[in-house]
């Protein structure tokens, strides 16, 4: 055996070294990517199910508002009730109205219905309930008949019973005759436990940790409202103060909106979506442990790992082999160092051959077993070309190109082999060329992926099937909009048209107190119109069609404020665009986004001597984020929950006119393109509004 001397064995070591740290590289690159896919997916589903559920909970919440009014007009109940307790020993009435009670108890699920007298006393009950009226339900009660409004209690668990109810008070009043006091009252009572809490709880889809919780802040504390599903006996028990760093539901209750990483009431780490409830002062918080999210990927970690180190203990070994061969010339040297070679590979549980001229030189057991050969010489002999599908030909083709020619690895990537009883199997392929006394070759790894390209494919169509019903759900209610919205012009019509004519024709004979009362029909005819063009803007924003390009939001803003300039000359509004300032969007809606702000930062600094609005951009955790920044009248943070809700608004109409449609527009839109908008100001101190695209 000839020794090829030191230097030859320090040669083999670097480039031993440089092909292991090249195999830890692509592995690395591989698990990073991986985990990157696995936690979009992650996130955009749980933003899908709390989407869902907000909408679940805010129909429901609706429907009880809904039989709250139907009570409030039903006129003939009232005067039936105005009668009876005039009369309380009338069988007859006392019958009727208890019949139309216990309707509505069976009917819309309610567990308590009772009639009361203006002072909050039983007049008629449900002789199921034994237990009085809590002081919960009493004072719900006495502001419906104070306000003469229905009046809805929050979340409210009666300590006496132990029980949980939402109460729904309704006043007895007759709406068509003024003055009128107020006759009675109706209390519903919702058990939450019921009917809200499996609403709330129901996940989608089989998860060990997942959960949605409902919260609303108290105070400095955040309340946990119902029963959550890794501890017990919690409903309106568990709170938590609101400065808890990284707990979801401080983030919540603080206007923020959107996924998240954080750690939940229990201090895991979860991946969270939080949303507010329109109309409530509810927030969904929809969750699942990081540890349940990145199952999937310690499996592929750990596989990753064993391929890496085998690769790189085969790698090693081949060296090992070759450099052998170059130290002996020996036929009985050149046959042990075949024997050794062959002994390694075999036992190795990674599949694995040697192409040699476009030639199959040598394959191992776990090769054969992949491939469904039962002996060496099924597959010796046959080209590379034999093994792949004919899809991945002209790749293979490159790739031994590349390792001939240039003399290095080439990235791990995926394919497909036939076996040869014809089956299609997904592999992972690495392979990296080496030399010996009989010339080039390519050593080749193949690895079966077919149980996790099933996985991967099952996650995907979960995903496809959450996002759809979500986009079903959202484009029925905009259809419904739409249409309600489109429907309801026709009466509008009739009415402007008629108080046009009688105007026209009528003039003369109304006096001032008649013209005034025309007047008012004319402005709410167009006040209903605004809110109806509105809807209709709303509607638009979340079906449009995005296309997305470079966007100069600069030049975009300076035509808007030139715009509102021409519309009020006389102003003098001072107005800075950051220069350079691009983002990358659908620039029709990017426009009604910055109209929307900027409009808005506009309309609150008509109060203000010196008038500035700014729009910018910076950087927070490296992340861009623009801004929309004014000096006018401002707002009280404790109300930023609703700044981006339908027709909310935190001025009054005569400070400041417009319909609260502007905001809830520019959210859908930021939303569409995967970012998040807040605002923060401070009362005549002016206000900044921030997004991401």
């Amino acid at each position: 055996m000839q020794n090829v001397g030191a230097p030859l064995k320090w040669r083999f070591i670097a480039v031993f070294m440089v092909l292991s740290a090249g195999i830890i590289a692509v592995g690395a690159v591989f698990y990073a990517r991986q985990r990157a896919a696995v936690e979009a997916k992650e996130k955009s589903t749980v933003f899908s199910i709390a989407e869902l559920k907000r909408t679940e909970l805010t129909g429901w919440w609706k429907e009880r508002l809904g039989d709250a009014e139907t009570i409030f007009e039903n006129s003939i109940f009232i005067h039936q009730v105005e009668k009876y307790l005039t009369d309380r020993k009338n069988a007859h009435l006392r019958t009727d109205i208890t019949d139309y009670l216990n309707s509505l108890r069976k009917n819309y699920d309610y567990v308590i219905v009772r009639l009361l007298d203006t002072l909050g006393e039983p007049v008629i009950s449900d002789p199921s309930v034994a237990y009085p009226l809590s002081k919960e339900a009493k004072g719900v009660i006495l502001r419906a008949v104070n306000d003469k409004k229905v009046t809805v209690s929050d979340l409210e668990r009666e300590e006496k019973e132990n029980v949980i109810h939402i109460h729904i008070a309704v006043p007895l009043i007759d709406r068509h005759a003024a003055g009128e006091p107020v006759k009675g009252a109706v209390l519903l009572a919702v058990d939450p436990v019921r009917f809200l809490f499996p609403l709330v709880q129901s996940w989608p889809v089989p998860s060990a940790t997942a959960e949605t919780l409902l919260v609303e802040r108290e105070g400095d504390e955040i309340v946990y409202l119902n029963e959550l599903r890794h501890k017990k006996d919690t409903a309106l028990k568990l709170r938590i103060p609101v400065t808890t760093a990284d707990l979801p539901a401080a983030r919540a209750v603080g206007g923020f909106e959107g996924v998240m990483w954080g750690r939940d009431y229990r201090g895991v780490g979860v991946l969270a979506a939080v949303l507010p409830v329109g109309g409530t002062p509810w927030f969904i918080v929809a969750k699942i442990d990081a540890s349940e999210v990145f199952a999937p990927l310690r499996r592929v970690a750990a596989g990753s790992m064993i391929f890496a180190v085998l690769l790189i203990i085969i790698s090693g070994m081949s060296l090992k082999y070759y450099w052998q061969k170059q130290q002996t010339l020996s036929e009985e040297a050149l046959r042990v160092s075949e024997e050794r070679y062959g002994t390694l590979l075999d036992i190795s549980p990674e599949a694995f051959f040697v192409n040699r001229g476009n030639r199959i030189e040598y394959v191992n057991r776990a090769a054969m077993k992949l491939l469904g050969a039962e002996r060496h010489d099924d597959v010796v002999g046959k080209t590379p070309f034999d093994l792949f599908h004919p899809d991945y030909h002209a790749v293979v083709g490159e790739r031994i190109r590349v390792m001939l020619e240039q003399g290095r690895q080439v990235p791990l990537i995926e394919e497909k082999i036939v076996r040869l009883d014809g089956t299609v199997v997904d592999v992972e392929v690495a392979a990296g060329p080496f030399t010996d006394e009989r010339g080039p070759a390519i050593m080749v790894f193949l690895r079966d992926i077919t149980d996790r390209k099933r996985a991967e494919t099952e996650l995907r169509d979960l995903n496809e099937t959450l996002e759809k019903r979500v986009k079903e759900r959202t484009v029925e209610l905009e259809s419904f909009s739409y249409s309600v919205s489109h429907d309801l012009r026709a009466p509008l019509r009739a009415i402007d048209g008629f108080s046009v004519a009688l105007a026209d024709d009528c003039l003369g004979e109304l006096g001032d107190k008649g013209k005034e009362h025309l007047k008012r029909i004319r402005r709410g005819v167009s006040k209903m119109g605004g809110l109806i063009d509105d809807m209709l803007t709303l509607s638009r924003v979340a079906m449009a069609e995005m296309r997305r390009e470079r966007i100069d939001l600069g030049g975009m803003a300076e035509e808007i404020v030139s715009s509102l300039k021409e519309t009020e000359p006389e102003r003098k509004v001072e107005f800075v665009a950051a220069k350079g300032l691009t983002a990358n969007g659908d620039s029709r809606l990017i426009r009604v986004l910055l109209g929307n702000l900027i409009g808005n930062a506009w309309k609150f600094t008509s109060k203000s001597p010196n008038a500035r609005i700014e729009l910018g951009a910076d950087y927070i955790e490296g992340v861009k984020v623009f801004f929309v920044k004014d000096n006018g009248a401002g707002f009280d943070m404790s109300y930023a929950d609703k700044l981006f809700t339908p027709f909310q608004r935190l001025h009054s109409e005569s400070e400041f006119g417009g319909s609260g449609i502007g905001l809830a527009s520019a959210r859908r839109i930021v939303a569409r393109h995967g970012g998040n908008i807040w605002a923060e100001a401070s009362p005549d101190k002016g206000a900044t509004v921030y997004f991401t695209l």
